[in-house]
């Protein structure tokens, strides 16, 4: 008998050939290569908002016997207060398909399939990956401390995208800095920092949203703020998680830095150095060894603040963006 490709949704007994598929794909730095089914279970299954219907799969059957050539996993974004799902914007989290003959036939159909999921439960307009830096999968098997879309050395999957019309609309840095050597910055404006502001560290805090909590709940996380000595009003504030399991494949003990604020009146005076700076430095205490973070390349500012502290830029992810 022949081998057909049917294209269904997800079933329960789908995981280990999921995961096999996976492990097979080419390795570059911003994919989590050793996915396990228990490490598909707790970033993708296990979440709230997982639908079967949205996880398409693409499936070989010959004599009874099914290989999964591909998968297209379709979501969506999350409204501006981080409550609930925002059914308006739709997120392609995924696409894997083995290098098989029919592979581009296969990726486009997925795709197709995917973007029908998506229109016909409200979207008007689909990106791959992430709406940076929101995503509903993949944080820690895919990308590194965010999802910053697609890896540009995700070569196969960014050559679907723009056959399918999907378009770059921004450049997003990733962005590394090891801790071994790390020093408190220099100048007079730091020093005032250090003699009016306090860093306070909180281990395991609190998750601010239903959003944090459906994306980072299970995940180590390390929360400082910076706050002024004379009345403790908190000026700014940074977050940490430890960016498993990927995070092994990337440096031995390493944490991705997320959620940096800093008041709109307290800006410009430096305390955004010092908070991340001291952080880290607290950081590599504790024994972490490197830092990462992701910002649009286009964002000047957060460029600056992370090459003053040192950081390297390792990679680019591609936020790429289509209307439906």
């Amino acid at each position: 008998m022949s081998e057909q490709i049917q294209y269904r949704p997800f079933l329960n007994t789908d995981p280990p050939l999921i995961t096999y598929l996976w492990r097979s794909q080419p390795v570059f730095r911003g994919i989590h290569a050793n996915l396990t089914v228990a490490d598909l279970e707790n970033h993708i299954l296990s979440k709230p908002y997982f639908d079967r219907e949205g996880f398409i799969v693409a499936a070989a059957v010959e004599n009874d016997k099914t290989r999964i050539l591909g998968f297209v996993h379709a979501a969506f974004d999350v409204r501006q207060d981080l409550s609930d799902l925002n059914r308006s914007v739709g997120i392609v989290s995924q696409l894997r398909v083995a290098d098989v003959e029919q592979q581009h036939q296969i990726e486009d159909r997925l795709l197709g399939m995917a973007e029908n999921y998506l229109r016909e439960r409200g979207s008007t307009e689909v990106w791959f990956g992430s709406r940076f830096p929101q995503a509903p999968f993949y944080l820690g098997l895919y990308g590194g401390s965010r999802v910053p879309g697609v890896m540009e050395e995700d070569v196969s999957v960014v050559e679907a995208l723009k056959r399918n019309g999907f378009e770059i609309q921004a450049k997003m840095a990733v962005m590394q800095r090891e801790l071994g050597q790390i020093q408190s910055v220099s100048g007079r404006q730091q020093l005032m920092v250090r003699r009016n502001y306090l860093i306070n560290a909180i281990a395991d805090p609190l998750e601010k949203s239903w959003w944090e909590c459906c994306t980072l709940g299970m995940a180590e996380r390390d929360r400082f703020t910076i706050g002024r000595k004379k009345d403790n009003h908190v000026a700014g504030t940074v977050s940490y998680w430890d960016l498993q399991p990927m995070g092994s494949f990337i440096h031995s003990n390493c944490r991705g830095l997320y959620d940096l604020s800093v008041g709109e009146d307290d800006r410009r005076g430096g305390l955004a150095s010092f908070l991340v700076c001291e952080s880290m430095k607290r950081l590599a205490k504790q024994g972490v060894t490197l830092v990462e973070a992701q910002t649009e390349l286009t964002n000047d500012a957060s460029v600056r603040l992370f090459e003053k502290l040192e950081f390297s830029l390792v990679t680019q992810g591609l936020q790429m963006h289509k209307a439906i």
